[in-house]
């Protein structure tokens, strides 16, 4: 019968432990790289989401917004600055923005006008631990919030506050991703 020899399994041993000694140290490093990244993906994913959604007449949720009907404003995406979520919403009064409490006479998303919205949070979306959203582009909203909404057929995407084009940017120890997109619906990551 044929074994290893103690010299054999320390030679081996020491190898392993050589080849650990220069990988352990960069593997916090590389995690948080992958995290970051795994985020940055989600979102883009997610904003594809929310413009399939309206592209498709997705019909909402009885059991959150009172009765299933296309929101008059389609589906879309709210961003808050320094946060570590975002919500998809259900534009129910069609003006574009996300309205997270509504009017008191106002009981379903039916109802819903630009003078008396109706709370529009369909699903809140987490970032990964220690992922925060630092920068939100254009600026000029009051509480420093963006908000993508997508309306069908092309679609047409409607960006609160006005502009061409939308920055999304993650930040993670050290390290930022920027996600972009304009009113053509092209997505990018930076």
């Amino acid at each position: 019968m044929r074994s290893f020899t103690l010299i054999e399994l320390a030679v081996v041993i020491s190898i392993v432990l050589i080849l650990s000694t220069f990988a352990f140290p960069n593997f916090r490093e590389i995690n948080a790289k992958f995290a970051l990244d795994r985020t940055v993906y989600k979102l883009s994913q997610d904003l594809r989401n929310a413009e399939e959604m309206s592209m498709s007449s997705q019909t909402t949720d009885p059991a959150i917004f009172g009765s299933a009907l296309f929101p008059a404003g389609g589906w879309g995406i709210y961003f808050k600055e320094a946060s570590s979520s975002y919500i998809l919403f259900a534009d129910c009064d069609g003006d574009g923005q996300y309205d997270a409490t509504g009017h008191p006479s106002t009981h379903s998303c039916a109802e819903a006008e630009i003078s008396k919205p109706y709370p529009e949070k369909f699903k809140e979306i987490s970032v990964e631990a220690g992922i925060k959203i630092s920068a939100l582009i254009p600026k000029y909203a009051p509480d420093n919030s963006l908000a993508i909404t997508f309306f069908p057929p092309d679609p047409a995407i409607t960006i609160y506050p006005s502009a061409t084009t939308a920055f999304m940017t993650l930040v993670f120890k050290a390290r930022t991703e920027t996600v972009s997109i304009n009113l053509n619906g092209l997505i990018e990551i930076q």
